[in-house]
């Protein structure tokens, strides 16, 4: 899916929209705005017939002005060719008639374009021309063209001369020819010092600048440098900001306007470049604001808008949003009027057809595509040159059972793909995996294997090389869970059929554990680049590998996009394959040495999936594993102890389960301040299909470790009710003491993936001599006289007063993470629970708890961590995307603006804990939603736990719900009397025990599972 306005290729390519309606960076008047009530008037000046006669100037004027009437249309060759006209009837005496008004017969005063002036001036047709050539596409031509205004220009408008190279560098991206891009900049660069001392840089400073720092950004993202292009365009959309107000009365405003959102574009794209999801949709609202205020709603610039917002919200995992303003997108798009073959308008629909595959609604998706080949095939040259083949139209086709035609078009894609000079590897592997799974479903298993076999190694490999484009985030993740999960089914398939010679159980259980992490492993991979890693060498090597890495997706971008356009320089994509070559091989250097000189961050950011054998190795002879996958139609459980593994499948699908959770999780929650009758009947049946069947083979195991899938994740396994007997909820809270529940006849370890629980496994046993606990809790988040009574909030801001007026929907305003502390309510008790677990421990108050003022961020990094066995936070605990900025799962801490801690914002988020040293047995979350994932609900423990694994914790308790202050005090607390009791007890035994006494002691009160059961034990259960 490409996103133009988003994606950094698709500026570059300045194929349509806000690039092609937008004036060159030095021009010197603003076109009219573009709305559709215009288009008449346009249509009638483009329609006037040539003048017979005339002096030349007049005639000049005539083309001048149709040329840009029929860019405004969109009729690029038309527009070359009147410039072209005009250019041959210029003459150097045309500069004084132009300044006298001098008035074209052909041109009433009421033309759609005769508010522009500066007709038939040599500098503004060949500024007009050039601009036109890079929207139709000849590159070359446009490269001719600004070479010879170059050279016009150099010696005697040293402004004007500076953008010529500007717009070289935008034509060299799109022919791939960065080795001259970076030397364009260089000289653009050297001219800055010129242009200050010319006569209008007062006036001209602003837009000189802004142009600049956007170029250098756009370089610095191809150079994989992401930091400092988000500095770069920062500071562009700045200048851009400071030139609209200073032009809000000239004829420059509409242009200083198309510039701010061209700038909040930019930005928007770097930050979810970056994973810094909630940055980038407050930049792509603010655009869509603004394009709003200059632009009618049925219109592209409208439409771009609203489609960077629904990429925006797709890279959250907001899939429901997207859909919305996608649909939204589509809409303003085909009311406004552009050809049916519009590359925009394909675009859209493609988008939209993609985000209906991923919602399931597949004849939906069929329908767009079909639209959209109709559109294309309307264009005879366009059909022939690029047809309208798409991976999800074939997906599309092959789920409402069109089985032979998505084999036919996957088959014909990959035949046309291996044609080409080069290929993306990546795409190239989403071709073979979606055709392995059209030719499973055709019954062809052989060749269906084989597809999938060629298409994991590099699905694995080359995923981290395509953040931040439209291969990237939850669309890949999308991706990899259709081609994973019909390779189960496959495997699946094969297993039931007897077929010999090979571990299937085996294989699948691998298969099942690469789908389950991915999107962890994504959260996690955005945080390390951001991560303030504890060892110097570590983080140097780490940013030279990540920016490799961004470089290599660059230039696959680029060069995939050089290659499928008209042209390209041939000499171009050779150097860019060579150093393509040279980038991968020096990635791949780093890769071996980071993984042989720091083996843990290896593991952290590409981990080796963990197949039943690793697990077995790993297994104490008391322990057992159940591992469960589900996909749209079915659920896979794995059994494995020392001795024995196996799998079976249940015919029960996602979606299914999912409800099952639901309906269970309604009734562990405390909204109404008391706890609901629990779904007994719920809590029966999942047991039932999920762990009965195989209960045999660990009823001799005290720890039975579970890796949870989606939903299941959120569920502790400790409220399954073990009879299958049916039953109704109890009257009371004593009446639920002595129920089956599973947590009874087990301790039960939670696990994010295999390959987590293998990696932390196997982290090295501490053996230096610690203290016994740490804790931060009750941190401060006001004033002390605010602490009683926290301010409501509005919970929406809606669009501009124009938005309301096109009818768009309202768009959630979140609270920034500054105005978080002035709603989350004080929380006193936590002091109260940590007093209590240090007094267990026998830690020494006042040197390690840390409470009020005390419990921030800085005494977190300022602390010798490493130093501790047991760490707990006791606080708000936060998810990615709950706070306009936060981007990350995070746990709250004192206010800044109460501690004084300068450069502080109050929330420890996974950055930051990638960046701690632990060495500790426990790490105690002690907070609210601390085991939810990254806020798409898909894996059992955030990247926030994954995170402290890294640091140096061997296992977390962290909750699943919004807890009840005094049983959970109670519950913590039990944990650490039972393990001092007992110090040889095993923590999930502790974990039980604790759960069992609160339940038991405390029937009358706490014998509900919303008291005893909200923590989950993640890590080493041992």
């Amino acid at each position: 899916m490409l996103h133009p306005s988003v994606a950094w290729l698709a500026m570059a390519l300045l194929a349509s929209g806000v690039a092609r309606a937008q004036a060159s960076p030095d021009a010197e008047f603003a076109l009219p705005e573009q709305s559709t009530d215009r288009t008449a008037a346009l249509e009638q000046q483009a329609s006037l017939p040539e003048p017979a006669d005339g002096d030349s100037y007049g005639r000049c004027v005539f083309f001048h002005k149709r040329g840009v009437t029929n860019v405004m249309l969109g009729r690029y060759a038309e527009a070359i060719s009147d410039f072209q006209k005009a250019l041959a009837l210029n003459q150097p005496s045309f500069g004084a008639r132009n300044d006298s008004n001098a008035q074209s017969p052909a041109s009433a005063s009421s033309s759609a374009v005769d508010e522009i002036g500066q007709w038939c001036l040599l500098w503004r047709i060949h500024s007009d021309l050039q601009s036109a050539y890079g929207a139709f596409g000849d590159n070359f031509a446009r490269i001719e063209l600004l070479k010879k205004m170059g050279a016009e220009l150099e010696n005697k408008n040293v402004r004007r001369f500076f953008f010529t190279q500007i717009h070289l560098i935008d034509s060299y991206i799109r022919l791939g020819m960065l080795k001259q891009a970076d030397e364009t900049l260089k000289l653009a660069s050297s001219l800055l010092p010129k242009i200050k001392k010319t006569k209008d840089w007062a006036t001209q400073e602003f837009n000189v600048l802004d142009t600049y720092n956007r170029y250098a950004g756009w370089m610095a993202a191809l150079h994989g440098n992401y930091d400092e292009a988000e500095r770069l365009l920062r500071i562009s959309l700045d200048y851009s900001e400071r030139y609209l107000r200073d032009n809000m009365d000239t004829r420059m405003l509409r242009v200083a306007r198309l510039n701010v959102i061209t700038r909040l574009t930019f930005l928007a794209w770097i930050c979810s470049v970056q994973g810094k999801s909630g940055e980038a949709e407050y930049f792509a609202k603010e655009a869509l604001n603004r394009t709003l205020a200059i632009y009618a709603l049925n219109t592209t610039q409208t439409s771009r808008a609203l489609s960077t917002l629904s990429t925006i919200y797709l890279q959250q995992g907001k899939i429901s949003e997207a859909a919305r303003y996608a649909e939204l997108s589509l809409q303003t798009l085909e009311k406004s009027g552009v050809a049916a073959y519009s590359d925009n308008l394909s675009d859209r629909r493609a988008d939209l057809a993609l985000i209906r595959n991923m919602e399931g609604r597949w004849p939906e998706a069929v329908r767009l595509f079909n639209a959209r080949a109709k559109g294309v095939r309307s264009n005879t040259a366009l059909w022939e040159q690029i047809g309208a083949r798409h991976l999800e139209w074939a997906m599309a086709l092959l789920k409402t059972g069109q089985t032979a035609k998505a084999v036919e078009m996957l088959q014909r894609s990959l035949e046309g793909r291996s044609k080409r000079p080069f290929n993306p590897p990546l795409s190239m592997a989403y071709v073979k995996g979606y055709l392995g799974a059209a030719l499973a479903a055709s019954g062809d298993n052989e060749r269906a294997l084989a597809q999938f076999r060629e298409a994991l190694p590099v699905l694995l490999q080359e995923a981290p090389h395509g953040a931040g484009t439209d291969e990237s985030g939850r669309v890949h993740t999308y991706r990899m869970h259709i081609i994973l999960d019909a390779y189960l089914a496959l495997l699946a398939t094969q297993q039931a059929s007897g077929k010999p010679g090979h571990d299937w159980a085996s294989e699948a259980f691998q298969i099942a554990d690469i789908a389950r992490d991915s999107s962890v492993q994504r959260a996690l991979a955005a945080s390390v680049t951001r991560a303030a890693l504890p060892d110097a060498n570590l983080a140097d090597l780490a940013r030279r590998a990540q920016d490799d890495a961004n470089r290599i997706q660059a230039l696959n971008k680029v060069l995939s996009n050089a290659l499928s356009g008209k042209q390209h320089s041939d000499e171009a994509i050779t150097a860019l394959r060579q150093e393509l070559v040279n980038l991968t091989a020096e990635e791949a250097a780093l890769r071996q040495e980071i993984a042989k000189r720091f083996p843990a961050y290896a593991e952290l950011v590409d981990p080796h999936p963990a197949n039943a054998a690793d697990i077995q190795r790993i297994l104490a002879p008391n322990e057992a594993l159940v591992s469960i996958y589900s996909d749209e139609r079915q659920t896979y459980v794995w059994t494995i102890t020392a001795k024995h593994v196996s799998w079976r499948v249940v015919p029960v699908s996602l979606d299914d389960l999912s409800r099952d959770v639901a309906r269970l999780r309604k009734t562990l929650d405390l909204e109404s301040g008391r706890p609901k009758p629990f779904d007994v009947a719920t809590a029966q049946s999942l047991y039932k299909r999920l762990l009965a069947p195989d209960a045999g083979q660990w009823a001799d195991a005290t720890v039975l470790n579970v890796i949870p899938y989606h939903a299941l994740g959120e569920l502790p396994f400790g409220v399954l009710l073990t009879s299958t007997e049916g039953a109704a909820a109890p009257a009371s809270g004593k009446d639920y003491v002595n129920m089956p529940w599973l947590i009874s006849k087990v301790a039960i370890v939670q696990q994010s993936s295999a390959t987590a629980f293998v990696a932390q496994r196997n982290a090295r046993a501490a053996q230096e001599q610690r203290n016994a606990f740490v804790g931060f809790g009750d941190p401060q988040f006001r004033k002390t006289s605010e602490r009683s009574a926290p301010p409501q909030r509005d919970e929406t801001q809606p669009l501009t007063d124009e938005a309301k007026q096109t009818g768009l929907p309202d768009l959630p305003r979140l609270p920034t993470m500054r105005q978080a502390f002035d709603v989350m309510p004080p929380l006193p008790d936590t002091a109260t629970e940590l007093k209590e677990i240090a007094r267990i421990l026998g830690a020494n108050p006042e040197r390690d708890l840390f409470f009020g003022v005390r419990a921030s961020k800085a005494n977190v990094k300022r602390t010798d961590l490493s130093r501790y066995r047991v760490i707990a936070f006791a606080t708000h605990g936060l998810k990615a995307g709950e706070l306009a900025g936060l981007d990350q799962p995070a746990l709250a801490l004192s206010n800044p603006a109460v501690t004084g801690e300068a450069g502080d914002d109050g929330f420890l988020k996974l950055e930051d804990v990638l960046g701690l040293k632990l060495n500790a047995d426990w790490v105690v979350l002690s907070a609210c939603n601390t085991a939810s994932p990254d806020g798409s609900g898909v894996e059992a423990v955030s990247g926030l736990g994954r995170g402290f694994f890294y640091a140096g914790a061997r296992s977390l308790l962290v909750s699943n719900w919004a807890v009840e202050s005094e049983s959970a005090r109670l519950l913590i607390t039990g944990v650490f009397r039972q393990q001092a009791a007992q110090p040889t007890m095993v923590r999930a035994e502790a974990l039980r025990q604790s759960m069992l006494d609160l339940m038991k002691l405390q029937s009358a009160k706490y014998g509900h599972p919303v008291y005893w059961a909200p923590f989950s034990l993640v890590g080493n259960g041992s």
